[in-house]
């Protein structure tokens, strides 16, 4: 297991994103499977499925597939529930396709847990921003369409 994963994380490192793509999706595909025969050390198994798949959403956010990044993303939430960074990126693609209120609250959720996360702090202050011009933004058009 820990070649698999190292291979793929060394890949991912060195920039070389389509062969770390595939070794992150190889590893995911042969070792999550695997999972319940790992008994005590499923825990540490449990980080190292949390970074493959914050790892490989990432590869698919450089990608601009974010729907596949966000699918990795939650999937790295099923397996460690306290992964700051995971909380951050799905945040990241919400703000992004413009759901504001669900970038608000996976930003809220990476600060809880990393509490001196700046990045995740001034983001979330973007997307408080970003979401009130939205909501003012449709009072208005809602405004012009009532006096209509």
């Amino acid at each position: 297991m820990d070649e698999d994963y190292n291979q793929a994380n060394l890949l991912f490192t060195n920039g070389q994103r389509q062969a770390a793509l595939d070794s992150y999706t190889a590893f995911l595909d042969k070792w999550e499977p695997q999972r319940d025969a790992f008994g005590d050390t499923v825990n540490s198994y449990n980080k190292k499925l949390a970074i493959a798949y914050n790892n490989r959403g990432q590869l698919h956010y450089l990608n601009v597939d974010f729907y596949l990044a966000m699918e990795d993303y939650s999937q790295a939430l099923k397996y460690n529930q306290h992964f700051a960074v995971a909380y951050y990126n799905r945040g990241q693609i919400h703000y992004r396709l413009g759901s504001y209120q669900l970038a608000i609250q996976d930003l809220q959720r990476a600060l809880a847990i990393e509490p001196n996360f700046e990045d995740a702090r001034s983001n979330l202050m973007q997307a408080r921003q970003d979401l009130e011009l939205q909501l003012q933004g449709k009072s208005s058009s809602d405004t012009i369409n009532a006096l209509s």
